[in-house]
């Protein structure tokens, strides 16, 4: 009544190729920044603590805009 039905899979050399090495990018950025934003904290930690007393950096805007003299 039922058959067996058997899939075999057949490797693919684009997906080694590109897959694979593009996870391996966006693995290794996500590593770096992370590292780059470990590192910044680590020596702001010890910029206030031991040298000025506080923040290196306390906020980041994108564009500054003066305020209209209304």
């Amino acid at each position: 009544m039922l058959q067996h039905v058997s899939t075999e899979f057949q490797e693919n050399p684009l997906i080694d190729k590109y897959v694979i090495g593009g996870f391996a990018i966006i693995l290794s950025i996500v590593v770096v920044v992370g590292a780059l934003v470990w590192f910044f904290n680590l020596i702001e930690s010890i910029y206030v603590d031991y040298i000025g007393g506080k923040p290196l950096f306390r906020h980041f805007y994108f564009r500054i805009r003066d305020l209209s003299p209304k």
